[in-house]
């Protein structure tokens, strides 16, 4: 049953694609990454040149950074990571809950985003997605996007507290824990049962597109122009500002934390900035949480880079200009191993670059619901 309604809070998304992610991004530690300038000439048109939801007079609206380990489910965090900005710092909590303890379920989410209705008693029974996977978790690994957070919300199911209830925790029924230590075991039970589906502590109330900072032109001759705009970064901004975390997809040399190898075609093993200079498919999600315009361009990789296992050699380019995005990852925290959480770090996305035009921004509005 729905409580009185505290009030309204906005949660900024960006649309992405199959695994998430967008552009140019620097990881100062795995913890978080970052994303380029704010525009071309390092200026923020009369916006802050910094800015940090880690630190708005004193107080964190970024909750800890979570493992998405062991599965594909970057999109997921990266929503919930923007949901739960969103909600603190609309001061939409309860007494006592704050950045370090407020935790929604990125499972709820990611399991009902592609899974159909099983309830025989329902007019509603067999609408949804259904996978092509197969496993003990083939319902919850299947990659997604953004737009199925604002998809799934909008049905009702969700965001609810991982406290509701231990199943909406992110570990399989038997707490199997994986063999290498790093995170609870694929092979265990990740079902949720349909009673677990229409639950919410908050109701999305609207979902806003913002412009992608980037584009593309496809070109008589089969190529592909990839261009900047400042005017979309500005509205990204002015979202941060409103203390609303916003969820981007961007290019990444490595997608998945298990894919992490140092040095790479984008980022900078030394700093963990990645800036993604050239078109490419998003392939990974994460939480603007700020920006720098500070940012030195020379903390992005340049030069020729030799793909250890293609042999293929790249020439690597920085951006133009100095700026970054500050982002939040979902790769777990390195103060802290498996199962455990720790306050975000910082690291660093190149503004200029995201990685396609499915990749837009968007803002959500949702107001409060009671058990």
């Amino acid at each position: 049953m729905k409580r009185a309604i505290k009030g309204v809070v906005a949660l900024t998304l960006i649309v992405l694609l199959t695994f998430g992610s967008a552009g140019a991004v620097a990881f100062a530690q795995p913890d978080m990454l970052t994303a380029g300038n704010a525009d071309l000439t390092g200026q923020s048109g009369g916006v802050l040149a910094s800015f940090d939801l880690r630190d708005v007079d004193g107080v964190s609206y970024v909750t800890s950074v979570k493992n998405q380990r062991p599965f594909n489910t970057c999109w997921g965090f990266a929503a919930t990571s923007a949901a739960e900005t969103s909600i603190l710092g609309q001061g939409l909590v309860y007494e006592g809950i704050n950045a370090s303890n407020f935790d929604l379920s990125e499972k709820q989410l990611a399991y009902f985003a592609h899974t159909h209705i099983n309830d025989p008693t329902s007019s509603q029974d067999g609408e949804g997605m259904y996978s092509v996977n197969e496993g003990p978790s083939a319902d919850i690994d299947n990659g997604g996007g953004v737009y199925l957070a604002t998809n799934t919300y909008a049905m009702g199911v969700g965001p609810v507290l991982e406290s509701r209830a231990e199943p909406y925790e992110y570990h399989g029924t038997g707490k199997v824990v994986a063999a290498d230590g790093t995170s609870y075991s694929a092979d265990d039970d990740w079902t949720l049962g349909e009673a677990y589906r229409f639950q919410q502590d908050y109701i999305l109330k609207e979902s806003y597109l913002l412009p992608t900072p980037v584009g593309t032109v496809a070109n008589a001759d089969g190529t592909t122009t990839y261009f900047y705009d400042a005017a979309a970064t500005e509205a990204m901004k002015e979202q941060l500002l409103q203390k609303r975390a916003v969820a981007i997809g961007y290019y990444a040399d490595a997608s998945r934390p298990w894919d992490t190898g140092g040095e790479g075609h984008y980022m900078s093993a030394e700093t963990w900035a990645a800036y993604t200079y050239e078109y490419a498919p998003a392939n990974h999600g994460v939480t603007i949480v700020g920006w720098d315009d500070g940012f030195k361009k020379e903390n992005f990789c340049i030069g020729e880079w030799t793909d250890p296992k293609t042999g293929e050699t790249y020439t690597r380019v920085r951006p133009p200009a100095d700026g970054a995005w500050l982002v939040k990852n979902s790769w777990g925290a390195g103060t802290n191993k498996f199962p455990y959480r720790a306050t975000a770090r910082s690291a660093y996305l190149r503004r200029r670059s995201t990685s396609r035009e499915t990749c837009s921004p968007s803002t959500s509005r949702m107001t409060r619901a009671t058990r």
